[in-house]
């Protein structure tokens, strides 16, 4: 049988006693990805139009009324 070695948690780093933060808790980077420009939503909306475009759907007319 194995063993599994755990991780220690790391816990928040606490507040020095004059109220700042230390160095290494600013900048955190958001995990988020950046907002499109105008350039890229234009470019993103012509593609999906140009495939919309090209789409054909067959199917009985009666089963479109459905």
């Amino acid at each position: 049988m194995k063993k599994i070695k755990m991780k220690k948690r790391v816990g928040v780093k606490k507040k020095e006693k004059t109220g700042k933060k230390k160095a290494s808790d600013r900048g955190t980077e958001v995990p988020y990805p950046m907002v499109p420009s105008k350039k890229d939503k234009d470019r993103h909306m012509a593609r999906f139009l140009d495939i919309f475009r090209k789409l054909e759907i067959i199917m009985p007319f009666g089963e479109a009324l459905q």
